[in-house]
């Protein structure tokens, strides 16, 4: 089974995605806010224990201070 993600949730039909979102306890809503839960399928850390990391992004996008968990 694939890991839930925004992007799976959303290609849920409405009615799913509801019952999904209501039937999470409280770690689940909390897992829901970090990164890894709204990246897309494509946007997965390589491979490997990494210490220096480029952000590439446009303005407002916060990358003053990443937290990469």
């Amino acid at each position: 089974m694939t890991q839930l993600n925004a992007q799976a949730l959303m290609a849920m039909p409405y009615e799913q995605m509801v019952a999904c979102v209501k039937s999470w306890n409280r770690h689940k809503m909390e897992e829901s806010r970090s990164w890894r839960f709204w990246r897309r399928n494509d946007q997965f850390e390589p491979e490997g224990d990494w210490r220096t990391w480029l952000v590439m992004a446009g303005r407002g996008i916060a990358k003053t201070r990443p937290v990469f968990v």
